[in-house]
C-alpha cells in the first residue's frame, strides 16, 4: 500500500511538473499562477499545495531536475574511453540536444533569475559542476598537446555559449537538423581549438 500511494504520488507529481513547464513556457514565471496550474490538472489549489509550498519551489524543482539531467549526461561522456576530441563532439551534441528537444531548458533560461536564496545556490552548484568537467576535459587536452593553451574556464563558457541560443531560434522545420546544427557547432569550435586536419580527422571517425 505505502508503495502504491508513493507511485501515485510521484505520478502527480510529474504531472503537476508538466502542466508548470508548458504555462512557464508560454506565459513565464511571473505570469504563471498556482491557480492556472490547479486549474489545468482539475485540482484544487490547496491540493496543490500538498506537493509544493510555493510557485517558487515548483520552479526550483524544474530547474534542478533539467541541470541534474545535463550534469549526468555530462559525466557519462566524460568516463567514456575515447578521445578529449571526441568527448567535446559528444558534449556539443548532448547539450545542443538538450536545449533545442527539452522544454524545461527553456523554462531554465527565461526564469532562472527568480530564484532565490538557497533555491538559486541549488542550482548554480549543478552548473558549476557542469562547467568544471568541461573544463576539465579542456585541460586534459591542452596537456597531451591536442587542444591550444587557453583559459579552459572561459573555453567551456564559450561552448556553453554557442549552444545555448538554440531555444531561440532553432526552428524544426528549418533547412538543419538538430543534428546537423550540433555538427556544424563541432566544428566550428574544434577548429577554433585544433587545426584543421584533426577537426576532420575526428569527423571521420565518428
Amino acid at each position: 500500500m505505502v508503495f502504491s500511494i508513493a507511485n501515485r504520488s510521484n505520478t502527480r507529481k510529474a504531472e503537476i511538473l508538466n502542466v508548470a513547464v508548458q504555462l512557464m513556457k508560454e506565459k513565464g514565471y511571473r505570469g504563471t499562477t498556482l491557480q492556472d496550474i490547479a486549474k489545468q490538472l482539475n485540482i484544487t489549489e490547496p491540493a496543490l499545495y500538498y506537493y509544493y509550498n510555493s510557485k517558487e519551489e515548483l520552479l526550483a524543482e524544474i530547474l534542478n531536475r533539467i541541470v541534474r539531467t545535463a550534469v549526468q549526461e555530462l559525466q557519462d561522456i566524460h568516463k567514456k574511453n575515447i578521445s578529449v576530441k571526441q568527448k567535446i563532439r559528444e558534449i556539443i551534441h548532448m547539450y545542443t540536444k538538450l536545449v533545442a528537444n527539452n522544454e524545461m531548458m527553456t523554462v531554465y533560461f527565461n526564469n532562472k533569475h527568480e530564484l532565490s536564496g538557497d533555491n538559486w545556490e541549488a542550482v548554480n552548484v549543478q552548473e558549476r559542476e557542469f562547467v568544471r568537467i568541461i573544463a576539465s576535459i579542456l585541460e586534459e587536452g591542452m596537456d597531451q598537446g591536442v587542444f591550444k593553451r587557453m583559459n579552459p574556464t572561459a573555453a567551456a563558457f564559450a561552448l556553453l555559449g554557442m549552444s545555448s541560443w538554440v531555444y531561440k531560434w532553432y526552428d524544426r522545420k528549418g533547412a538543419l537538423s538538430i543534428d546537423e546544427i550540433s555538427d556544424l557547432f563541432a566544428d566550428i569550435y574544434l577548429g577554433g581549438i585544433i587545426d584543421g586536419q584533426n577537426v576532420q580527422d575526428e569527423r571521420n571517425t565518428r
